[in-house]
């Protein structure tokens, strides 16, 4: 398959994203547009330890809750 530039995970060996909460994601701007776009949407949290998920868990539900959303 022919892909362009930037479109591949060649040499790439491990993509380690932050969990929810210390990342550059705006994560206002994005429960913003999800509670606009996509009301009913679950939120699925990836990428973490299972000792980090409570502290996940309280992120985002603190975010949504001051949010109003």
């Amino acid at each position: 398959m022919d892909t362009a530039d930037g479109e591949s995970f060649r040499g790439i060996v491990e993509i380690e994203p932050p969990a929810t909460g210390p990342g550059a994601l705006n994560d206002d701007d994005y429960v913003r547009c999800l509670a606009e776009n996509h009301p009913n949407i679950p939120i699925i949290i990836e990428y973490l330890d299972e000792s980090d998920v409570p502290r996940a868990k309280r992120f985002l539900g603190g975010k949504l809750r001051a949010l109003d959303v």
